[in-house]
């Protein structure tokens, strides 16, 4: 239709499923992806990182 007009917002209307699709992951990565969640990994790493820093024998 307008085939030498194409320009930045049209190349983001054609994308929207793939970048809804990014967002999508990232956001699954970030928050809840149980196990392999970044979250969850953060969690595992504090909380090694709690046990070496207690003393051992009390």
């Amino acid at each position: 239709m307008f085939a030498g007009e194409s320009g930045w917002w049209d190349f983001i209307h054609e994308s929207r499923t793939d970048l809804a699709q990014l967002c999508g992951s990232f956001f699954l990565l970030i928050v809840g992806a149980g196990v392999y969640s970044i979250g969850a990994r953060l969690h595992r790493s504090a909380a090694v990182t709690r046990a070496a820093a207690e003393p051992v024998g009390g």
